[in-house]
């Protein structure tokens, strides 16, 4: 990392997307102004790899996810573990495929979207946004819910991002 110039801001790019059963929605934001720098819509698919690797493709040639510091994936149900972003690992995966009964429409192909992420992006953190727990549990704070702790840097934009999701996401 170069040293910045004081008073500088520093640039967080944080890609959002939002893997359904026959799409693949995506925004790319800069968070220090939050700036959406990208999106758009990869409509009918049947390979989320493929659509995937074309939406990576599109960004890395425009040059916007240098220094990607997180990915933030929309998931409609974490059930009652999930209460807030929660960054992602084999624990997690597990958990969200054990919850895929409550949200069978939704949560299969949010967890195919991640998994496809992963294998893309394996050195960037990536964070569950979880949608249905803002029905049920408004208000509530991640203490004592066993979700991980997240660097700061990534951990404020995406919560800004969970606390609107319903917009931005309905935007995406």
């Amino acid at each position: 990392n170069a040293p910045r110039a004081e008073g500088s801001v520093e640039r967080v790019k944080i890609l959002v997307l939002n893997s359904g059963s026959s799409s693949l929605k995506y925004r790319l934001f800069d968070m220090s102004d939050r700036r959406v720098l990208a999106g758009g819509v990869a409509e009918r698919v049947e390979d989320h790899g493929s659509a995937l690797d074309q939406i990576a493709q599109a960004l890395a040639d425009s040059g916007a996810t240098a220094d990607l510091a997180g990915i933030g994936h929309r998931v409609v149900h974490g059930g009652e573990k999930f209460i807030g972003p929660t960054l992602i690992d084999d624990d997690v995966l597990g958990e969200i495929r054990s919850l895929s009964p409550l949200a069978p429409l939704h949560n299969p192909a949010n967890l195919l979207g991640i998994e496809m992420a992963l294998e893309r992006y394996a050195e960037v953190p990536q964070v569950a946004v979880f949608e249905a727990v803002q029905d049920f549990l408004h208000g509530a704070t991640d203490a004592g819910t066993g979700t991980n702790r997240l660097d700061p840097r990534i951990s404020r934009p995406l919560s800004r991002l969970h606390q609107f999701h319903q917009v931005l996401f309905g935007q995406v």
